[in-house]
């Protein structure tokens, strides 16, 4: 993804600390090994979870890598992620493909078939059991001394065995690649603050997934404003007398519905959850769909020298997938 080069796309790509691929999500297998949860034979293990929240960053999924002591000639591990459902594990969202073989003690790798997205904000269940369940033998070592994996792109909820909550805490890594969320462009006026307004978005590119927020900051407090939106790119300097500049052109749609106008808060932001199936424009609402690109910018009110006008954030462009 090119990015322009001007200060706030500079400013926002510092601020997303974007990390590099196969990054470490969540985990512990820095820790040393005790006896863990048993599988298979003659174990009563349905299954045991770890359950997860991710942070600001959304991440691609690269691999998951499980601690296991296998006795088993032939076990057959199944590894899902699960969605939440208040504290517990909801529902099976995909499951990785298991390693190419697996023998005695030793941390294996499970890998992804297709793309999937942890998005920001959400939370989610790393599920194990062994299919069937009296199949051969291993288990998902704990960890010495009992460790809750940590990390920088997500927070640990808890473990959850056959239903309950547990205590033995498996060892386990999370791994994924940052994704670097949109393209700033189109420098932004300064406003009453003395900063300019910044425009930043979250959650996926990918619109089946259909999670996409967009953040203003560095505004006035409390003040009015909503989301632009264009399929096209421009410059219209000081529109109706603004303090700011226009980034789009064309057909320019406003979110400015029910529920959709903002206010911001003490300290001069707002953000909107936007459905990119119903994105609006003058002749009715459309559908994102993968290959195409979208562009958004925030208009928000402003008071210069006693006289009320209004300024605009930079313009952030979004490549869908």
């Amino acid at each position: 993804m090119k990015l322009h080069l001007s200060l706030l796309a500079s400013i926002a790509a510092l601020l997303a600390s974007p990390a590099s691929a196969n990054d470490l999500i969540i985990g512990n297998l820095s820790s040393g090994i005790d006896p863990g949860t048993a599988f298979g034979g003659s174990a009563l293990a349905q299954y045991k979870a770890f359950g997860f929240t991710m942070g600001s960053t959304p991440y691609t999924l690269d691999e998951v890598i499980l601690s296991f002591d296998v006795t088993g000639a032939a076990i057959s591990p199944l590894v899902e992620i699960w969605s939440d459902a208040g504290g517990s594990p909801g529902n099976p969202l995909f499951a990785l493909e298991n390693p190419g073989s697996f023998a005695g003690q030793g941390d294996f790798t499970f890998s992804v078939s297709s793309p999937h997205t942890l998005m920001a904000l959400t939370s989610y269940w790393l599920h194990l059991k062994s299919v069937p369940m009296d199949g051969d033998a291993f288990t998902w070592d704990a960890s010495s001394p009992a460790t809750l994996p940590t990390g920088v792109a997500s927070t640990a909820l808890t473990y959850e065995f056959n239903g309950a909550a547990s205590g033995l805490y498996n060892r386990l890594e999370i791994r994924g690649t940052a994704i670097e969320f949109g393209t700033g462009y189109c420098r932004a006026n300064v406003n009453s603050t003395g900063q300019p307004g910044l425009l930043a978005g979250s959650g996926s590119l990918l619109t089946a997934d259909n999670f996409v927020r967009l953040t203003a900051s560095q505004m006035p407090a409390s003040a009015f404003g909503f989301f632009l939106v264009s399929r096209t790119q421009g410059f219209v300097a000081n529109p109706g007398g603004s303090q700011g500049s226009l980034c789009l052109v064309g057909s320019i749609g406003r979110y400015d519905g029910s529920g959709q106008v903002q206010q911001s808060d003490a300290s001069g932001s707002f953000a909107l959850h936007i459905d990119i199936l119903a994105i609006p424009q003058p002749n009715g609402t459309f559908a994102a769909f993968p290959g195409e690109t979208w562009n958004f910018q925030a208009w928000y009110r402003d008071g210069v020298n006693g006289s009320a006008t209004s300024n605009f954030s930079n313009g952030l462009q979004l490549d869908f997938l």
